[in-house]
């Protein structure tokens, strides 16, 4: 039987930024790839006044059932970010599930 061709599909993003804390997800944008990877895109934003250390971001990707199927933590790419400074992050989780429906979301410092 031949392998089913994959293909590239939008998948559904739920931002979870924790009340009252300075690092903030702004926007966030995921796609799965044809190679089965899955591409997110987005902005970071220092709500504060203050320069925070590097941000992290914590990502869990999940089948349409809401089951886990893998997690991700990961630098966003910058060793400090200033008080209300924004940028942007791009980060490749790979080998994700073919099921792969929804992406989780949070940054921590």
């Amino acid at each position: 039987m031949p392998t089913p061709l994959l293909l590239e599909q939008d998948l559904e993003t739920d931002v979870q930024n924790i009340p009252n804390y300075a690092v903030r997800v702004e926007t966030c944008f995921a796609r799965r790839l044809e190679s089965g990877d899955v591409r997110i895109t987005g902005t970071v934003i220092n709500t504060g006044l203050t320069r925070l250390q590097t941000p992290y971001l914590y990502f869990t990707v999940h089948d349409r059932f809401g089951t886990l199927l893998r997690e991700e933590v990961t630098a966003a790419g910058v060793k400090f970010i200033q008080g209300g400074e924004e940028i942007a992050i791009e980060v490749l989780i790979p080998d994700c599930s073919t099921s792969a429906a929804l992406v989780r979301v949070l940054a921590s410092t």
